[in-house]
């Protein structure tokens, strides 16, 4: 009895080492070597809306810090000290487009085509920001959003994303 023990203890002991030594990852690794693109679908509910001009600028870059992995502010904004700690926020786009705006920086800019759709391809890992520069006839330019390449969907990497902003009608002046 005391020999079937000694050796559970054993063996329990050494399963706790293997744990301990195995180096585990919690989550996968983006590859930032590999180039991805960015989708745009501008719709007004379910119909294409075509017509207008995006532009895309790469305002942060992928940095690790013990196994987590975040955004830092790219050189060509890091002057802007906009924080980037929360890139859901519409508010962090609008800044970084308010700096941007006066401080002109490298940017590549497409037509939204007849489809409704423009893309953006051969893209380095990064966040980018979208700002519509140009609406289609009869439409407010859509707010400036961010976009993480890749993107993580909850099950892994995304190298080819696709993005839908909400588009608003350019409303009519009001007659007194």
């Amino acid at each position: 009895m005391m020999k079937k023990r000694g050796c559970a203890l054993w063996l329990a002991a050494m399963l706790l080492l293997a744990v301990i030594l195995i180096p585990v990852h919690g989550h996968e690794i983006p590859d930032t070597t590999r180039a991805g693109s960015i989708r745009i679908a501008m719709k007004d509910g379910k119909d294409a809306l075509p017509g207008g001009t995006l532009t895309l600028y790469r305002v942060g870059e992928i940095a690790e810090s013990n196994g987590d992995y975040f955004f830092v502010l790219a050189p060509a904004v890091k002057d802007s000290k906009v924080s980037l700690k929360d890139i859901q926020s519409a508010e962090t786009a609008k800044k970084l487009a308010a700096w941007i705006d006066k401080h002109p920086t490298q940017h590549t800019q497409v037509q939204i085509g007849k489809d409704g759709k423009a893309t953006f391809s051969d893209l380095v890992t990064g966040l980018y920001l979208v700002v519509q520069t140009e609406a289609a006839e009869g439409y407010l330019c859509a707010d400036p959003f961010l976009v993480s390449l890749p993107m993580h969907d909850g099950s892994g990497y995304v190298y080819d994303v696709e993005a839908t902003p909400k588009v608003e009608v350019e409303k009519e002046p009001e007659t007194k």
